[in-house]
């Protein structure tokens, strides 16, 4: 009986080291155990809401968003393409207004050569302003392409006022000044230029 006591005393303190070797590893490093375990419940709460925050991330758009978002952006293109073709079946073609352009620049250097002529400014009147104006109207310049039209130019000095486009007296109604119009319509009758210059006494 003794000798079974003296052995049990001796095997039990071996089997109580080999019960918690884990444990005995970390007090034999300074007794991080405690602080090891307290670090671990944070690192494991974050790691819950980056998942968390993952799962909602890769969750998408439902099918409905999307029918609701195709269906927004057809409308706003349709109404986008419908207004722009408006635009340009009304609006003449460049080609067309660079044509209206020469022709109402012709002109207009044909008028204004008018008062280089020795009556001078005085002699620069509505009768004799434009050489395009019949029975001069003939010649080769005064010609424009088919479909094309220099409306008859406009002058005017005083009170007096255009025919057509805006209707402003020439420098306020100073009769130092006299004003022309020139406006040259395209196919269809779509005014393509329109131009104005000012004739002074000096």
């Amino acid at each position: 009986m003794r000798h079974e006591g003296a052995a049990r005393q001796l095997r039990g303190p071996r089997q109580q080291r080999h019960h918690h070797p884990e444990r005995q590893r970390r007090a034999a490093h300074g007794g991080r155990q405690s602080r090891d375990r307290k670090g671990d419940r944070p690192v494991s709460a974050v790691s819950r809401q980056v998942s968390v925050v993952d799962r909602r991330s890769c969750a998408g758009v439902s099918l409905i968003e999307v029918i609701v978002f195709i269906v927004i952006t057809a409308v706003v293109v349709v109404g986008l393409v419908a207004g722009m073709s408006g635009a340009v079946r009304t609006a003449p073609v460049p080609r067309e207004m660079h044509q209206g352009l020469q022709l109402a620049q012709g002109r207009m250097e044909l008028i204004l050569a008018q008062r280089s002529l020795p009556a001078g400014f005085a002699g620069f009147t509505a009768a004799t302003f434009d050489p395009c104006a019949p029975p001069g109207g003939a010649q080769e310049a005064c010609l424009a392409p088919t479909n094309y039209t220099v409306v008859a130019p406009c002058f005017y000095t005083g009170a007096g006022t255009c025919a057509f486009g805006a209707a402003n007296t020439c420098m306020g109604g100073l009769v130092d000044y006299k004003c022309v119009r020139v406006r040259v319509t395209g196919p269809g009758g779509a005014t393509l230029a329109e131009l104005d210059a000012m004739v002074a006494n000096y």
